[in-house]
């Protein structure tokens, strides 16, 4: 069965990235973990429709960076107990923000809207002559 979409979740915090990872691969999701930074850029160059970033654990400027250059960026949803993440999430043009604590209903919503953006957003892409 074709996964639903491919997600690199970056989450520094092993328990939390793995029972994340389990229960989105239980949804129909594919999953690649990267637990730092340089993980996460070499994950980037693989081609994941998501990326589901934990904004304190493993953001760096050169993420969002490498973000805004990619030709056909992922979907990006920030997770994060920052009270600042909508202003963040605006600030990088991300396609959305889940705060901590959240249930796994309101993670999982977020995602598929952000799949679902992007898609329309490459077959607009696409599309032009």
């Amino acid at each position: 069965m074709e996964p639903k979409a491919r997600v690199l979740l970056a989450e520094d915090d092993a328990d939390q990235s793995e029972i994340l990872a389990e229960l989105l691969e239980q949804e129909g999701y594919e999953v690649a973990v990267a637990r730092d930074g340089k993980a996460l850029l070499s994950e980037l160059a693989r081609g994941p429709d998501l990326l589901l970033l934990d904004v304190v654990g493993v953001t760096n400027p050169a993420v969002f960076a490498t973000l805004r250059e990619m030709p056909s960026r992922p979907a990006v949803v920030l997770v994060s107990a920052d009270f600042r993440l909508t202003q963040l999430a605006r600030e990088v043009n991300a396609d959305g923000c889940v705060a901590k604590p959240y249930e796994l209903v309101e993670l999982l919503d977020a995602i598929e809207a952000a799949v679902a953006r992007r898609r329309a957003r490459l077959e607009r892409v696409a599309a032009r002559p």
